[in-house]
């Protein structure tokens, strides 16, 4: 618990630190790596003109969609710009995916940072934020001056020397060197320490964590402060440990539906055709009767790994029948004879209405769905739109189980927008665009954009690219 601060209670202190927290994370939100989290900064209100501010407040507070709006106008074309410069300086343009079209960086950087500034919109409109009336004069110079370094300035920092949204109820004056932090912040010039005081780092110092250190630096192994280094060789590589310094292995994140292929690497049995898996990053046909399991679970259509005691555990066999133990397969151990289900571990008949549900592709017998009722699941009738569920599998033909509501929806139709996967019927899917938004779309197939498991049969979703590139990681501060 922190300490009340200046002498406030202990109720007027809390309320006050919470505040301050929350502007903690709106510091995170603008200078974070993602799409969603990651752009630097934002804020402008009236002129239009980046710098035109009074000293380091940016003027006075404005509020509603209209200063927000303003805002986004004024700031995110420029931070998109000294953004893609700074990345093509770093050795961005390089990683795979990174330059597919022309303006493809401004475009994304742009977005991203339209969209973090949407994400304050409900507190401006309440008033409880205020976006600064223009854009404090120290934004761009913290900016650039982390730019430089093909790093983004940190969520604390920035947000103290760039106060560009602000609790409307909190005072702008933060603790010095010494004094407990306040919401993770600390006046210009400390930084709030791992300890959760306010301290002024030092090149070098000692530290439990980068929170410890100056601005970009980074706590190593030997709990010193030490300046990361971006100037290694950019060279292929498939796992960050090719890298040297403190370059990441970066491609793009985008996947699309690719053929599979027989015998070819692997990181996953979704490369390899249906008659293989992936062992030892090698695609390798699936054990046949009798012979072991591949990678424990791996066996040939038709048979599964027999589980033990048993002398032949371990190994692939026909597939259990009636009262025999379920078999293990890929997706857990519940392989049973066609028509049979696993429940209680044995092979048996499909649970009739009010028995327990069985585990794997068949839980209940034809015409009877799973639903989930405190700690049980019970087999019963499939229910209809509006009503109450805990799976899909309890809703009837043509409906999803919304899990916000807990309640059968319709599925969605083609474009509308998706979130957990389920929204989109056995037809569809749910992927994102070229915006990154999710969105119910036909199951993709060859070459077009899909996010797991959702492709056409014989295609998997896997990466285009066969290996990235070691940069900095400000090359992936906005997904592309």
């Amino acid at each position: 618990m922190l300490r009340a601060l200046g002498g406030l209670s202990d109720g007027m202190h809390q309320q006050r630190w919470m505040g301050l927290a929350r502007l903690a994370l709106v510091g995170a939100l603008l200078t974070a790596c993602g799409d969603d989290t990651g752009a630097g900064g934002a804020g402008q209100g009236g002129s239009g003109q980046v710098g035109s501010g009074q000293g380091g407040a940016g003027g006075a507070g404005a509020g509603g969609p209209g200063a927000l709006s303003e805002l986004q106008d004024a700031w995110c074309p420029v931070y998109a710009e000294r953004y893609c410069a700074a990345a093509l300086g770093c050795g961005c343009s390089d990683v795979p995916g990174f330059s597919d079209a022309e303006g493809a960086c401004l475009e994304r950087a742009e977005r991203g940072c339209r969209r973090q500034l949407d994400g304050f919109a409900a507190g401006v409109a309440s008033g409880t934020l205020l976006v600064a009336g223009s854009v404090p004069e120290a934004c761009l110079p913290t900016l650039e001056g982390s730019l430089a370094g093909c790093q983004l300035p940190p969520p604390d920092v920035f947000i103290v020397r760039c106060p560009l949204v602000w609790p409307a109820a909190e005072s702008r004056e933060l603790p010095g060197p010494g004094a407990p932090c306040a919401g993770g912040l600390c006046a210009e010039g400390a930084r709030c320490g791992s300890a959760g005081s306010c301290v002024e780092p030092t090149p070098g110092g000692s530290c439990q964590s980068e929170a410890d250190c100056l601005p970009g630096d980074h706590c190593g192994g030997d709990a010193r402060c030490f300046a990361p280094g971006y100037g290694g060789p950019r060279v292929s590589c498939a796992d960050p440990s090719e890298c040297s310094g403190e370059l990441s292995c970066l491609a793009s994140a985008r996947r699309e539906c690719r053929a599979k292929q027989s015998g070819v690497a692997c990181s996953g049995d979704e490369a390899c055709v249906d008659t293989e898996y992936c062992e030892g990053g090698q695609c390798a046909p699936e054990p046949g009767l009798g012979e072991p399991c591949g990678a424990g679970v791996a066996c040939a259509e038709g048979l599964g790994c027999r589980m033990g005691p048993a002398v032949d555990e371990g190994s692939c066999q026909l597939l259990p029948e009636l009262g025999e133990p379920c078999a293990l397969g890929r997706f857990g151990p519940f392989l049973c004879a066609e028509g049979l289900a696993c429940n209680a571990q044995l092979c048996g008949l499909p649970p009739g209405e009010g028995e327990a549900c069985a585990v794997g592709e068949i839980r209940c017998e034809p015409g009877l769905g799973c639903h989930v009722e405190g700690a049980e699941s019970l087999c019963k009738p499939r229910v209809a739109e509006g009503e109450p569920c805990g799976l899909d599998d309890s809703c009837s033909a043509g409906l999803f189980c919304d899990f916000q509501v807990q309640r059968c929806r319709a599925h969605y139709e083609l474009g509308a927008p998706c979130s957990a996967g389920n929204e989109c019927g056995v037809e569809g899917s749910c992927v994102p665009d070229a915006q990154g938004d999710f969105r119910c779309v036909p199951r993709p197939t060859l070459g077009q954009a899909c996010f797991l498991d959702e492709c056409t049969e014989g295609l998997s979703c896997r990466s285009p690219y066969d290996a990235g590139l070691c940069a900095p990681p400000l090359c992936a501060a906005f997904p592309f």
